[in-house]
């Protein structure tokens, strides 16, 4: 019975330290919207951290949700990890920003951690969203320059 409580007690220790880790960066509005293909991300600036969240957006967590619960959790409609490293790459490429270091914190959360060029730092970009064209898999996510950038068409 203990080595089932301890299970449980780190698993629930683990889930904490990532929750203590996604309030960190607060509770406002995301600072940017970034599409990649078809996929949308909302990205989080850290306060004092020299880290980013990449977070897929409410539609398509959401539909992602309800097809793993249709498959009891066989299916996993979490977008592939290149995918919003792509996103994050591409927002950090807008100020001549590359990525340190990705970790995924949860299936539709990752983190990512950047370095900027002296005198450099993140802001805000407006409501309408940038876009990332290209492949995730066929690009250098870690040079900005090798990423394809453009403002997101309107309907």
């Amino acid at each position: 019975m203990r080595p089932y409580i301890a299970a449980a007690l780190c698993l629930s220790l683990t889930a904490c330290a990532g929750l203590a880790r996604l309030s960190s960066y607060g509770s406002r509005m995301a600072d940017a919207q970034v599409h990649v293909g078809r996929a949308g991300f909302n990205i989080w600036i850290h306060p004092s951290d020299p880290t980013i969240i990449v977070q897929e957006r409410f539609g398509g967590a959401i539909a992602g949700g309800f097809v793993e619960g249709l498959t009891l959790g066989a299916a996993d409609a979490s977008p592939p990890f290149a995918i919003p490293r792509h996103a994050g790459a591409a927002y950090l490429a807008r100020f001549g920003c590359t990525i340190d270091d990705v970790w995924p914190l949860e299936s539709i959360t990752t983190e990512i951690r950047y370095a900027c060029p002296a005198g450099v730092t993140l802001a805000r970009i407006d409501a309408r969203p940038l876009c990332a064209s290209g492949s995730p898999y066929a690009t250098d996510w870690r040079e900005p320059d090798s990423l394809t950038l453009e403002d997101c068409p309107t309907d």
